[in-house]
């Protein structure tokens, strides 16, 4: 996907602006081009051109971006300049707190899952409520948030707010004798991605690894 942002279903993107001056050809003429490779591709339902070059991608699911995140080469780790957020005080008040333990509910769910016995599979579909999807799209976000350090750290916050929501709300784990479902399984891929992107951003941030428990 690249850098762009995400509007429900439809992902938006500059890139042929940014890479027009060093392939000496309009932005337009090359979405056009992007656009044309892009088309027929699986999961993408439609490819549009807008104004000058944006490219505009409709895709069947909005969890298709889970996959895309997962197989994206990890961050390059910076140097360890220690922690960007002081770990005190545990409360959600403090933004440091807020986003290392949404690291560490995302681990707890992987390593649950295993124990439940949740099946290692994704149904792009079936993550479809909104609070899933508007986590969706702040994870789509996260290779543009990477270029630009000084919005990273809010970007981190934000990201760890909304998944907690999903997390509280949206349940990746059955519940009592509840059996495992597509849902389910997808969730927990769900927080496989927001472990990896909070994981990634820390590490560009020079922080140490972020805890897998408290």
């Amino acid at each position: 996907m690249g850098e762009g942002s995400w509007d429900g279903r439809v992902w938006s993107s500059p890139v042929a602006f940014r890479l027009a001056p060093a392939l000496g050809e309009p932005a337009r003429a090359l979405a056009e081009k992007i656009a044309g490779e892009l088309r027929g591709e699986s999961g993408i339902v439609a490819v549009d051109v807008r104004g000058a070059g944006v490219l505009a991608v409709t895709v069947a699911a909005p969890g298709e971006i889970v996959p895309w995140v997962l197989g994206r080469p990890e961050a390059a780790v910076a140097p360890d300049r220690g922690p960007v957020w002081p770990d005190l005080p545990r409360t959600f008040e403090n933004p440091g707190f807020l986003v290392r333990f949404a690291h560490v509910r995302a681990s707890a769910v992987l390593r649950w899952a295993r124990e439940l016995r949740v099946p290692d599979a994704f149904t792009p579909g079936a993550l479809a409520d909104p609070r899933e999807v508007r986590l969706l799209g702040m994870l789509a976000e996260f290779p543009s948030r990477a270029r630009k350090p000084y919005t990273l750290r809010t970007y981190l916050e934000r990201l760890a707010d909304a998944y907690h929501e999903v997390h509280e709300r949206v349940p990746a784990l059955p519940l009592g004798d509840e059996e495992p479902s597509a849902a389910h399984a997808s969730r927990v891929r769900l927080a496989r991605a927001v472990r990896r992107v909070i994981g990634d951003g820390l590490a560009l941030l020079g922080e140490p690894p972020p805890p897998e428990r408290l």
